[in-house]
């Protein structure tokens, strides 16, 4: 799978450049040509104007145009006489050729922006679980958003959100932590499969639509290694579903706070008392036993 933080960020880049060479070229084409006549003042910025022409007065004719910020100027006679040659239009203010910050040559060209990524030729494989997600039974994740019921006008597959699973599989989630977060600390996983909410066996069956490995977060508590047994013993060894695996168990979340205000060393004995009820294969079937994060507390 390819990491999708890294093409946005190469696409990123790539916008950056392509503007900076659109900047360039506006800078090119500021500063318009102007002129003026009767011996008035001429182009002034930009690209030098054209001198003014001379006035239709008695006396010198008017001058030719000069260059830069002080354009030409045409002074006027008291007779009539002939009109003054235009100034020759030349560079005033800023250069007017500018080097592109793309291509040298006309500041009105932009060089070609191309991003090739070959996939082919990938040389590190990147675990699916990197871009797992969280999905708490808190706020509208659960109740109101993925699970409608399965009586609900919204097209769902056994009550979850059919749009919604597709977006998981669009967006390429490869791993969803559930039921917490902090509710984790308190759930009670039985029943199984409740009418009207979204229970353990509709977790195994969206990890199964969407081809990634469950990930389930219990109890952080030495008193809740029990239930904690009995869950994992629900689906690794249900004889309706040989084919579910569960190889991540998560002891409870954010113990310093929601968790139970855990200091580092009760959390170590609450672990451990989990980690030896839970650390045994299960129907042959080997779990993964993930701390739920401790902090040291001193003082």
């Amino acid at each position: 799978m390819m990491n999708r933080t890294w093409i946005h960020a190469a696409l990123t880049a790539l916008l950056i450049t392509s503007t900076a060479c659109s900047t360039g070229k506006k800078r090119a084409a500021a500063g318009a040509p102007s002129s003026a006549s009767g011996g008035s003042l001429a182009g002034v910025g930009g690209v030098g104007g054209a001198g003014g022409v001379g006035g239709a007065g008695v006396g010198v004719a008017g001058t030719s145009g000069g260059s830069g910020a002080a354009a030409g100027t045409g002074a006027a006679g008291s007779t009539a006489g002939s009109g003054g040659d235009s100034g020759a239009a030349r560079d005033a203010g800023a250069t007017a050729q500018v080097t592109n910050v793309c291509k040298v040559g006309d500041p009105g060209s932009t060089a070609p922006s191309t991003l090739k990524v070959d996939v082919d030729s990938a040389q590190a494989v990147i675990s699916p679980g990197i871009f797992g997600l969280l999905m708490e039974r808190l706020g509208r994740d659960i109740n109101g958003g993925l699970y409608v019921g399965p009586n609900s006008s919204i097209p769902n597959t056994h009550g979850m959100r059919n749009d919604i699973i597709q977006g998981f599989k669009d967006a390429g989630v490869g791993m969803i932590e559930w039921p917490g977060g902090c509710a984790a600390n308190g759930y009670n996983w039985s029943p199984p499969n409740p009418s009207n909410d979204m229970g353990t066996d509709q977790y195994m069956e969206l990890t199964s639509m969407l081809g990634i490995e469950p990930y389930l977060a219990g109890a952080g508590t030495a008193s809740g290694a029990s239930a904690n047994l009995q869950w994992l013993t629900y689906v690794n060894n249900n004889s309706a579903h040989p084919d579910w695996s569960v190889k991540h168990f998560k002891v409870g979340n954010e113990v310093w706070g929601c968790g139970g205000n855990q200091t580092e060393s009760t959390y170590e004995t609450n672990y451990s008392t989990n980690y030896n009820v839970l650390s045994a294969p299960i129907n042959g079937k080997k779990v993964s036993i993930i701390a739920g994060h401790a902090r040291s507390v001193s003082g």
